[in-house]
């Protein structure tokens, strides 16, 4: 110690009253900062830690079926001032110290989140957790009875949630009724999206004037698109676009656009194969389906909004079943045709990211005797069973992977990776670092290389 000692500097005998009393301050010193600290230990407990990576995330729940459009992620703190990293499939997204977040997501298919967040220094992960995004839902007020029919949504052209199901449902004001609720937390908070009036621009239906419309939509709508997506008023076939003269006969539309300064969210239409007659041919589904599409196309070019589709089907077929001209050929032509409409729409639908959402319109009620072509499901409220046409719709267009009996389990990650061969977080980091093209990058083998190295 001597040899090492730089001139003029003197040890102190280890109790002497300086180096003693300055032990004691230092001493009062951790007792007070370990007492302040008691909270954020606790919270950094092994086991608290271990539950956090668990149960952290609220929504999606694991292997659910989610619907298109603005999504929300929800999850549990692990300590009160902690940032968090998202993960949406397999990319940074956000970085917040919030408890919640929205995405917008329309892609039909399986979807990845993971959160990350730093406790002394250390990167703790939650699961890497798969949910699956859908745009098929339907309208109807007896969803809680229905078999399962892989829907993500539905609404039953009213403002009253009928029963309790862990579909998301969204409420519809049918005409001017009730609208003054939107003005009140208790509704705002409760849905997300809501619908515009059903069919104002038919005298049969809410019958709303353009004026009427805007007036309740400044006063109730307007004020609060802050706290919930607002849905245009439903067109039914007064949006039409004609490809002859390029011309639209959406009149009512677009007065209320104008005067409504076109402040919806997104604008939601319906419109039916119609006027079937005795020789009804199958291929008229697919040419429906196919002039459906590009009338859709025609709108988002005008509005520049995305769009739901609430109703749509096969209709009016002119021969009811046992009158004269009723046969088993044409009985089985509107089936076909009713089938080519569900698959090439579907198809459509999921291929354009501007199409949030669509819903068949079931046709279950007896009194439509012109509409049993469309019919989803039986007439029985309290115990519906699913048609041909149902199990069609039920099978179609669903995310490749989705399994309702079989939720996707979370992917658990330990520390810094993940126990899985390919790792997300690793191919990201990797290509910040070289590039996904780089000549030079390192060919690591495997994610522990990667990680010794980095």
């Amino acid at each position: 110690r001597n040899a090492l000692k730089p001139a003029g500097t003197q040890f102190r005998n280890r109790t002497n009253k300086p180096q003693s009393l300055k032990i004691l301050l230092m001493l009062l010193t951790a007792v007070v900062i370990l007492s302040s600290h008691l909270t954020v230990f606790a919270v950094n407990a092994p086991d608290r830690v271990n539950e956090w990576r668990e149960t952290a995330i609220t929504y999606p729940a694991a292997g659910q079926l989610v619907p298109a459009g603005e999504i929300t992620v929800e999850w549990q703190a692990l300590d009160p001032s902690a940032m968090y990293e998202l993960y949406l499939d397999g990319e940074s997204a956000a970085m917040t110290n919030l408890l919640s977040l929205n995405f917008y997501i329309t892609e039909v298919r399986a979807h990845t989140i993971a959160i990350v967040t730093e406790i002394d220094g250390r990167k703790v992960f939650t699961g890497q957790r798969t949910f699956y995004v859908s745009k098929k839902g339907i309208g109807s007020d007896i969803v809680a009875n229905l078999p399962n029919m892989n829907l993500s949504w539905y609404y039953n052209w009213n403002h009253d949630q009928p029963q309790n199901t862990p579909l998301e449902y969204v409420p519809q004001f049918w005409n001017g009724v009730g609208t003054e609720k939107m003005n009140t937390a208790e509704f705002t908070d409760k849905y997300s999206q809501i619908l515009g009036f059903n069919e104002p621009d038919l005298q049969q239906e809410s019958n709303i004037s353009p004026q009427e419309a805007a007036d309740l939509w400044k006063k109730y709508f307007i004020p609060n698109r802050n706290k919930i997506r607002i849905g245009s008023p439903v067109m039914c076939h007064s949006w039409l676009y004609d490809d002859a003269t390029n011309t639209y006969s959406d009149t009512w539309l677009s007065q209320f656009m104008d005067l409504v300064d076109n402040q919806v969210d997104f604008i939601v239409l319906h419109t039916y194969c119609d006027d079937w007659g005795t020789g009804a041919n199958p291929d008229q589904g697919k040419a429906f389906a196919d002039a459906f599409l590009l009338q859709i196309d025609k709108i988002y070019e005008k509005y520049q909004k995305p769009i739901w589709i609430t109703e749509y089907g096969l209709r009016h077929q002119s021969i009811a079943p046992g009158q004269p001209g009723d046969s088993d050929e044409y009985r089985a032509n509107v089936v076909e045709a009713a089938k080519q409409i569900i698959q090439y729409t579907v198809e459509g639908f999921n291929k354009r990211r501007y199409v949030e959402r669509f819903a068949w319109f079931p046709m279950n009620n007896p009194d439509w005797y012109d509409a049993w072509g469309s019919t989803l499901f039986t007439y029985d409220k309290e115990n519906p069973q699913l048609k041909e046409l149902g199990e069609l719709y039920r099978d179609t267009g669903n995310p490749k992977g989705y399994d309702p009996d079989n939720p996707t389990p979370d992917v658990p990650i330990e520390g810094d990776r993940i126990d899985i061969e390919i790792d997300v977080f690793f191919l990201v980091d990797y290509k910040k670092k070289f590039g996904s093209q780089s000549s030079y990058a390192p060919n690591f083998k495997s994610l522990k290389e990667y990680l010794l190295c980095s």
